[in-house]
């Protein structure tokens, strides 16, 4: 495993780590004055975008990798809910609704993921807390978190 600091240097120029990428989402989702990702005829072609982003940079770690679509209609034309699906299953993500006051995920590959702190130093977009995350998610909670309420 490479350096936290060479990692683009070892992987390659399409290689960006998760905090790059949640960063270039809230660049242009997390801005006050519009979300250009969420919302009109840019949804598409912004996610398309980053998820393809995402892809290039798993491929660059290992070639035999994808970026996979959840196509939760699937589930629903089985009248399985969403958060029923396998793919919220300890052994995938996690619980959808974890048992703790903070709804941490704490199973699952996902567990106790951080979430980055102190992010001013690295975006101009964070939370309240100075999270990695948008302006309006007001948790203070520094790990990756779910709640199906």
């Amino acid at each position: 495993r490479p350096p936290r600091h060479s990692s683009r240097t070892w992987y390659g120029n399409n290689y960006h780590s998760a905090a790059w990428l949640v960063r270039e989402y809230l660049y242009s989702a997390g801005s006050k004055q519009c979300d250009q990702w969420d919302d009109g005829a840019g949804a598409i072609n912004q996610n398309v975008g980053i998820t393809w982003q995402l892809e290039n940079s798993l491929r660059s770690i290992d070639p035999s990798t994808a970026a996979h679509y959840w196509d939760y209609t699937r589930e629903s034309a089985q009248g399985v809910e969403w958060y029923d699906s396998v793919y919220f299953d300890d052994e995938w993500f996690g619980s959808n609704s974890p048992d703790n006051e903070d709804h941490v995920i704490t199973t699952g590959r996902w567990a106790f993921l951080p979430v980055m702190q102190d992010a001013q130093r690295y975006s101009n977009i964070t939370n309240p807390y100075g999270l990695l995350r948008s302006p309006w998610n007001t948790n203070k909670v520094p790990y990756v978190l779910r709640h199906n309420a």
